[in-house]
């Protein structure tokens, strides 16, 4: 009986680990999306992203404020989609400010040699000037 007991209670413990470690891994993950959410609104929020010419930037980031840092690349943005603004009449349809669709990807690994790494795309709508093209 004792020995049936024991198995129980070794059965029990790698159990609660093997839960651990999915619960960690599950949290490193998602700490590992948001730095790369906020790399990608960090590269966004500049208007000369859609202006200038693209390139591809990398940084550290710590999603979550407690120390753990990613290394997160973002790509170059690519425009996807460009036409005229709507609402705008025949006559000053030259004129128009032009919409523009982007699309943007981020991949963020862990520095602490977990192996985590996150790939993060998204897509982004861009009211710029007339002049504006597709590169």
């Amino acid at each position: 009986m004792l020995a049936v007991l024991a198995l129980f209670g070794v059965s029990a413990i790698r159990s609660s680990l093997v839960n651990l470690r999915i619960a960690g891994n599950s949290q490193l993950q998602l700490e590992a999306s948001a730095a790369a959410q906020r790399a990608i609104d960090a590269r966004i929020s500049s208007l000369a992203t859609f202006t200038g010419t693209p390139a591809q930037t990398s940084g550290s980031f710590d999603a979550t404020g407690a120390g753990q840092n990613y290394s997160v690349t973002v790509s170059a943005p690519k425009c996807v989609y460009v036409k005229a603004a709507p609402g705008f009449s025949y006559l000053v349809a030259d004129q128009a400010p032009k919409d523009t669709t982007w699309r943007i990807s981020a991949v963020a690994q862990a520095n602490d040699g977990s192996g985590v790494q996150v790939t993060l795309n998204e897509g982004i709508k861009v009211r710029l000037p007339t002049n504006a093209t597709c590169n």
